[in-house]
């Protein structure tokens, strides 16, 4: 400790003496706290209320402390003139670091601190985690550093003196923005180039970081998709080979970095699904839904619409399809129910905009986009 803020630890008020060990033991983090453990050398004591204080001695069981005007003793305790109708209390120096563990943004300052102020011969070391840099020496009390990254950080301290005592500390933290983990399809982990078959499936990712939100998603135009809680529910339809499909998070640093699905059309051991044709594309008050049940039985035009002249006819006509229209928030706006491969769907009682058209026989489903223009 500096000069100015060395004290006796006494326990008494005296006349000539001010209520020491309150200067020791102010706040939430005292600079000492009573001990009653094993002996141990290095320790502070107080003879309560005799107004005297020692330390421990390194040869065990003795203390050293000055008389009065006299020189430094090493006595046992009971040696001590104060001992008479004193109680032993044994202090232990209570170190400590400070500094915020809230979040630290890119090229943001932050200052650490130690009680621990500069004692002869001890050596006081900070060392830097990732994601942030040091700025000035390491060896100080007080410590800089300033955001250079983005993941999980921390700050170490280590503090140690030649009789052998050491003491070290960490303050953890978050750097920067947040990251996109857990990368999964279908429930299973991804890999770049996964292959899938055309249809229906599910992205979910894990965002990480102080004050991470949920993640949004950038999809390719024209593929049908629905936003949940760090999932995406999307079609990938037949007429693609691949698809590559990104989440991103942010958080009061700002936004994190793309992270982003490859993904490839398996083409061998992939059930059959529903294919689904809607006529007109953009609509007006009504709109024409054709259904096939085998995808490679449809011809497909370059324009990327179903050949509805070709299509097999494998529904049978006791078949039930529910269908369900989902405005451009993902949120159910009508469900109808039909029968046949072929019908029709009222669009009058919507407004003009983009929407999901969803058919589902209970065991295979399709979506496509629709855009509603009435005339």
């Amino acid at each position: 400790m500096n000069q100015v803020d060395q004290r006796w630890i006494n326990d008494r008020t005296g006349i000539q003496h001010n209520f020491n060990v309150d200067k020791y033991y102010t706040g939430t983090n005292p600079s000492y706290i009573e001990v009653y453990s094993n002996y141990r050398a290095g320790l502070k004591i107080s003879y309560d209320p005799r107004d005297h204080s020692a330390v421990t001695s390194s040869v065990s069981g003795n203390f050293v402390s000055k008389w009065a005007w006299g020189p430094l003793v090493r006595h046992l305790p009971e040696q001590c003139p104060f001992y008479p109708n004193a109680t032993i209390k044994y202090y232990e120096f209570n170190p400590s670091i400070s500094g915020s563990n809230s979040l630290l943004c890119y090229n943001v300052e932050r200052v650490f601190s130690t009680n621990i102020t500069s004692m002869e011969h001890a050596t006081l070391t900070w060392t830097p985690g990732s994601y942030i840099t040091q700025i000035g020496d390491a060896d100080e009390p007080q410590y800089k550093v300033k955001g250079s990254g983005n993941g999980g950080s921390n700050v170490n301290f280590h503090f140690s003196t030649p009789s052998g005592y050491t003491w070290s500390s960490v303050k953890s933290f978050w750097a920067g923005t947040p990251l996109i983990t857990n990368q999964k399809v279908d429930g299973s982990s991804y890999y770049i180039g996964k292959q899938i078959c055309p249809g229906n499936h599910w992205l979910s990712v894990t965002p990480i970081g102080d004050g991470a939100g949920n993640a949004t998603w950038v999809v390719p135009s024209g593929i049908p998709y629905y936003v949940g809680y760090n999932t995406l529910d999307f079609t990938f339809p037949t007429s693609l080979n691949n698809i590559s499909i990104s989440a991103r998070s942010t958080n009061s640093c700002g936004i994190s970095s793309n992270t982003t699905f490859y993904l490839t059309k398996k083409t061998y051991g992939c059930p059959q699904s529903l294919v689904m044709a809607l006529y007109p594309n953009p609509a007006s008050d009504n709109v024409s839904i054709t259904i096939n049940e085998n995808p490679s039985s449809v011809e497909v035009a370059d324009s990327g619409q179903v050949n509805l002249a070709i299509i097999n006819d494998v529904i049978e006509e006791s078949i039930t399809f529910t269908i369900r229209i989902y405005n451009s928030q993902s949120m159910l706006v009508s469900t109808f129910t039909r029968g046949g491969k072929s019908f029709n769907i009222p669009l009058i009682n919507l407004r003009d905009g983009t929407y999901i058209i969803e058919v589902s026989d209970g065991k295979n489903s399709y979506q496509q986009q629709l855009i509603l223009k009435h005339n």
